[in-house]
């Protein structure tokens, strides 16, 4: 009789747990679809990108209480061959962060991994700024987890996922191809 009362019990959690699943898909969807303004949108080689203070600005406003932190980093190394000699040259840094966040009362977490290539002068071992190439290593980190997991800017990174719906016009299209129609 146990393993009913706890069937009986887990069903009725069921209808908890999807309507909470509901609350947040449909929360996420709501992030999504939020228009990053013009002159927000940053380019850099191309790309579009949106600086990290108005993705924490939605962060703070859509996920209050949201944290991050690093779980591991490293210097990246490139070994060359100089008069017989092995040179380490510092090329990069890599760091893994942990986004913890909270939906609709749940308390999730996802991790995310970024490098940056660390920047010379004139030659491998005149370093321009390694603080600073640090920072961005995890700043990328932090933006990447808050698009990946809170939909944070997903217009301008070509995340966003439209509903799709068939017009009349194209059903019927569609319904004679398939020898289907009306």
């Amino acid at each position: 009789m146990e393993l009913n009362t706890d069937i009986a019990l887990f069903n009725e959690n069921i209808d908890a747990v999807n309507d909470a699943m509901k609350k947040i898909t449909e929360h996420h969807k709501m992030v999504s679809n939020i228009d990053t303004p013009k002159t927000l949108i940053k380019k850099k080689m191309g790309l579009d990108y949106v600086e990290y203070s108005y993705m924490r600005d939605l962060a703070d406003k859509y996920y209050p209480g949201w944290s991050f932190k690093i779980v591991s980093d490293e210097y990246i190394y490139q070994d060359v061959i100089a008069n017989n000699n092995v040179i380490k040259y510092l090329i990069g840094y890599k760091v893994t962060g942990r986004l913890i966040w909270y939906d609709n009362g749940i308390k999730r977490t996802g991790d995310m991994s970024a490098t940056h290539r660390v920047q010379f002068k004139k030659t491998r071992d005149n370093y321009v700024d390694i603080g600073n190439d640090t920072k961005a290593a995890v700043t990328d980190c932090i933006k990447k987890a808050m698009n990946q997991y809170m939909n944070i800017a997903d217009d301008v990174y070509k995340k966003r996922i439209e509903d799709l719906e068939l017009t009349k016009k194209e059903v019927k299209v569609l319904k004679k191809y398939a020898g289907m129609a009306n």
